[in-house]
């Protein structure tokens, strides 16, 4: 579970804006690919950012990076 961190939810909030073109390409792409539900893949990939966040080692990689290769 995790914990309320004020300094890690404004680094989410800051890299949100960013991930989103990265998390919608990948999902309208999968979309155009495969047919389906839109919000339902949209909602797995929010879900996945929000995963990946806290899991994300800022000195391996960029986080675009390494969500990119959580997302495909």
């Amino acid at each position: 579970m995790l914990c309320y961190d004020p300094i890690r939810e404004e680094t989410i909030e800051e890299t949100y804006p960013k991930a989103l073109p990265i998390i919608t390409t990948v999902v309208n792409n999968f979309y155009k690919q495969y047919g389906g539900d839109y919000d339902e893949y949209m909602s797995t990939a929010l879900f996945f950012f929000f995963k990946s966040f806290d899991k994300w080692d800022e000195f391996s990689s960029r986080y675009s990076t390494y969500l990119n290769f959580v997302l495909n």
